[in-house]
């Protein structure tokens, strides 16, 4: 079963091993029903019902289960972790949107704004709901140009407030998370007011907030959050047939930069690289990229936690240290989205298109590959769907400041947390249907 879109998951596939004896008929049809509640509940979730999800996955255990119960039912804990993590809200409005979840998983962004009333109607207004059940918080007020349709608004990191950048016109407007109440909007000063924008979201620890462009070879501007004042405009400080394309903050305030040196002759690319730029104005190359990534990617980003860069050319992944300039490990994957998971000391990557929990990646920092978990892919199980079940909000580069469930505990402690906070009638239902234990 494929799934076509960024933000959900529908494949499971055989995660448990068979225990070390010879499994007897009951363990089997056991085991067997686990796995096929563990299934039902990753659909539920596919289809925005959150409440079916965590009661199949519920099913999926026996009655109060032992840690050790709750650690060989891999699947069911699998399935469990994701539906009380995942962020899937299905809400009232039709159409179709982006969508961003903020790092205390109470509140989402869903929408698209395009003042053209003709094309608008076919989008989700902007607006900001509870991800937990759906219900709206506020439409977004007063916004009148379009974000940039490649990359979703994102919460800063606390979750207080949502940045919402938009063009042609620049500027990003500022809403409280809270009530959706407007909080005031980032201009520039000194740029023209139409440019082609990289919005790159907030600095590590939320006191600024950055919008790259690309023309005239490309820039920086920062803003103080506080105030919404200025404090910086970055542009290159080489001239010739160069090109900057700015990918995202680095781990130290500055900024991850892709630079482009075009044939002057022919006007091809003859070579790229990788920079750093720091806000005292200090630019300096950290890498060639020739023969790592070629071409100037926007879906390339970074995580303020960490020092790497992810490079991608739709078809190639690559991790370049931002200190080192040294390319921490490559992988293939087909137009991905990434998210930092277990404490900032891995990251899961999904594809485009998913087939079944091994098109998933976990790969740590030095590239060693791991087996994937509920937990590694709550970040990348968001979405925005509407009553009639369809698709209405999908993250695009939002992984940043987002929900992971680090809140969630581990274990049977898990199921004993969601299994406490449902009605007595909905567990005598999961009572009469559930796995039984041999």
């Amino acid at each position: 079963m494929t799934i076509p879109y960024r933000g959900l998951i529908i494949g499971l596939t055989v995660l448990g091993a068979l225990p070390a004896h010879a499994q007897t008929q009951a363990e089997r049809l056991a085991q067997m029903m686990s796995k096929n509640y563990s299934m039902q509940s990753l659909q539920a979730l596919m289809l925005g019902d959150s409440e079916a999800a965590l009661e199949f996955a519920l099913r999926a255990f026996p009655l109060d289960p032992t840690d050790q119960e709750a650690a060989a039912l891999l699947d069911a804990m699998f399935a469990l972790e994701l539906a009380s993590g995942s962020r899937v809200a299905r809400i009232e409005a039709e159409g179709s949107g982006l969508y961003s979840v903020d790092p205390t998983g109470t509140r989402a962004f869903v929408g698209f704004y395009d003042p053209r009333p003709e094309v608008n109607s076919a989008y989700v207004p902007p607006s900001i709901y509870d991800p937990r059940d759906g219900a709206l918080i506020k439409v977004l007020e007063p916004i009148s140009a379009s974000t940039w349709p490649e990359r979703s608004p994102v919460f800063s990191p606390d979750g207080g407030l949502l940045a919402y950048p938009t063009m042609p016109v620049v500027s990003v407007q500022l809403f409280n998370a809270a009530d959706g109440s407007f909080a005031g909007e980032m201009t520039p000063s000194d740029v023209s007011e139409y440019i082609s924008p990289v919005p790159l979201g907030f600095s590590g620890d939320g006191r600024q907030y950055a919008y790259g462009y690309l023309d005239n070879s490309g820039g920086i501007l920062v803003w103080n959050v506080a105030d919404q004042t200025l404090v910086s405009h970055l542009k290159p400080n080489a001239a010739g047939n160069a090109d900057w394309f700015p990918l995202g903050w680095d781990h130290e305030d500055g900024f991850a930069v892709q630079k482009l040196v075009r044939d002057p002759e022919t006007g091809g690319r003859k070579s790229a690289g990788l920079e750093r730029w720091h806000q005292d104005g200090k630019q300096e190359l950290i890498a060639e990229l020739d023969g790592v990534i070629d071409a100037a990617s926007l879906r390339s980003f970074t995580f303020p936690d960490v020092p790497v860069v992810f490079m991608t050319d739709e078809v190639r992944l690559a991790a370049v240290d931002l200190e080192s300039g040294e390319v921490r490990f490559t992988t293939e994957v087909s137009d991905p989205e990434i998210a930092l998971v277990r404490n900032g000391t891995a990251f899961a990557i999904r594809p485009f298109d998913i087939e079944s929990l091994d098109d998933f990646q976990v790969i740590d920092l030095h590239g060693n590959r791991l087996q994937p978990t509920g937990r590694d892919l709550i970040p990348l199980a968001q979405a925005a769907v509407s009553q009639n079940g369809m698709i209405a909000g999908v993250p695009k580069n939002a992984t940043r400041h987002t929900y992971q469930g680090q809140d969630l505990p581990q274990g049977a402690a898990l199921y004993d947390q969601v299994w406490a906070g449902i009605s007595d009638e909905i567990k005598r239902s999961i009572n009469q249907d559930r796995v039984m234990r041999p």
